[in-house]
């Protein structure tokens, strides 16, 4: 049994499972829910409300976030290899640290996210919006799809070989 505590009330939601490796969150509300520090790979949470949630720390290798509601969402350290973040709300959302190697971000809000410090290589970042976003010292490569027009490296990211 996992439980899963939220950061806006006191309210417990009770998992029955000893592990969220897999696990299937789609279409859940989880606005709130403290991940922090755990293993997510292979999980779903396509088209789940996650606003303000924390996957600080979390492992989310190959996870499904597609269509869902990522507003504010703190992904500090986490890794999200090839991860799955097409058509997501992500306004807001703190990425810095992050490994987002692989993953795809097609057609996502990227409004006024945290990409410092980021792995980008090979991500495919081309979001529908992308304004006001942060990509100090993020590192992309030639694999790393941008929006046309868009320039990373003005944007404070750097190109690695």
């Amino acid at each position: 049994m996992i439980n899963l505590h939220f950061e806006s009330t006191d309210e417990i939601k009770e998992i029955d499972s000893d592990t969220l490796d897999g696990y299937d969150f789609s279409g859940e509300l989880l606005h709130t829910a403290i991940f922090e520090g755990l293993s997510l790979q292979h999980a779903s949470f396509e088209q789940a409300n996650l606003r303000s949630a924390n996957f600080a720390y979390c492992i989310l290798n190959n996870t499904n976030f597609t269509s869902s509601l990522l507003m504010n969402t703190n992904f500090l350290g986490a890794s999200l290899i090839n991860c799955k973040l097409v058509n997501s709300k992500l306004s807001g959302a703190f990425f810095q640290d992050a490994n987002l190697e692989g993953a795809n971000l097609k057609n996502a809000d990227l409004f006024a996210v945290n990409m410092n410090n980021a792995n980008l290589k090979g991500a495919n970042m081309n979001a529908s919006r992308i304004m006001d976003a942060t990509f100090t010292n993020a590192i992309f490569d030639k694999n790393t799809i941008w929006p046309e027009g868009f320039s990373p490296l003005k944007a404070g990211a750097k190109y690695v070989d």
